[in-house]
């Protein structure tokens, strides 16, 4: 797959053709033959994804855990297969037209209230996600999304220093889920 920025015309049209994806072979691979070797340094690990700056941000979005003690990256987030089947249990029960109108009017609704927040002049107040309530997934995306379309050729995991992030924790305190988890360092090369 591509990572960083995309090079010419060429290359945005075999990415979307391809999704970046996918691996052909030429001939078959036998039992315990290896078809290529990745260098760890290329490897998305959970910890690689907990020391980006992506995660980290999707972290900002939580609401801390309580209780004193440091906890890790991870425990502000739910497991991604208990979310779909808690997901799947709601959905379970609605025919097909059903679930389109139930969507529609989600989607109505978040509209409205988007229309109303963006043209009133007050600042709106945020709400922090409650624990378990947002996907082990979502950091995995943000650290795929801000690696595929980062402007450098290649985009570092972390900054040194994040300006962004570090605002964030000083004016939430311990209100959101940053503020007490460890901070992962990202390996050397990666």
């Amino acid at each position: 797959g591509k990572v960083g920025m995309v090079d010419g015309v060429a290359e945005r049209a075999l990415y979307e053709r391809t999704m970046g994806c996918q691996i052909w072979t030429a001939r078959e691979i036998k039992k315990d033959e290896v078809m290529m070797t990745c260098p760890r340094p290329a490897m998305i690990t959970p910890d690689v994804v907990a020391a980006s700056d992506a995660a980290r941000a999707v972290l900002a979005c939580c609401k801390g855990l309580g209780g004193g003690g440091d906890y890790d990256f991870w425990d502000a987030f739910e497991n991604t297969t208990i979310c779909e089947a808690k997901f799947a249990q709601k959905m379970s029960s609605s025919a097909g037209t059903q679930l389109l109108v139930k969507t529609l009017r989600e989607r109505d609704s978040a509209e409205k209230l988007f229309k109303s927040l963006s043209s009133s002049s007050k600042s709106s107040e945020f709400q922090l996600a409650p624990n378990g309530v947002v996907s082990t997934r979502a950091p995995f995306l943000a650290f795929l999304i801000h690696q595929r379309f980062s402007p450098w050729v290649n985009p570092p995991v972390a900054m040194d220093t994040n300006g962004d992030i570090e605002k964030v924790v000083q004016e939430d305190g311990d209100s959101n889920a940053i503020t007490k988890a460890r901070r992962i360092r990202p390996l050397p090369d990666t």
